[in-house]
């Protein structure tokens, strides 16, 4: 995939994995070591763009002590996660007839145990 930067249209996009508490839950939950990924899905059948448009990684999503919603604690993606300069020359690739980007995220459900974090 190319390097070559839009010139004059520089754009990015920011793309997140976010834990949304139920009221059910116990305080202190935790899910230890999800794997997740998020990827910028093809239009094209492209396999080397398709790779190089998704991200992967492991994280710990737990409450927050406060009870309020706590980015840093409940999401994790990446800022930027797709930018003008890595789509580069691809974008029509990327987009649908209409113009739209599809962004899609995953969760390993393998990977998915709550359990209550140790005080």
């Amino acid at each position: 995939m190319g390097d070559a930067c839009i010139v004059g249209e520089d754009w990015s996009i920011n793309a997140y994995i976010q834990v949304v508490e139920r009221d059910h839950w116990p305080s202190g939950w935790l899910f230890k070591n999800v794997r997740f990924s998020i990827r910028c899905v093809s239009w094209e059948q492209d396999e080397e763009l398709q790779e190089a448009l998704e991200q992967s990684d492991r994280y710990s999503f737990k409450a927050s002590p406060s009870g309020e919603f706590d980015p840093l604690l409940m999401n994790r993606g990446w800022k930027p996660f797709l930018t003008s300069c890595k789509a580069g020359c691809h974008l029509n690739k990327l987009l649908s007839p209409q113009g739209y980007l599809l962004i899609q995220g995953e969760v390993d459900p393998s990977t998915v145990r709550m359990t209550i974090a140790e005080a």
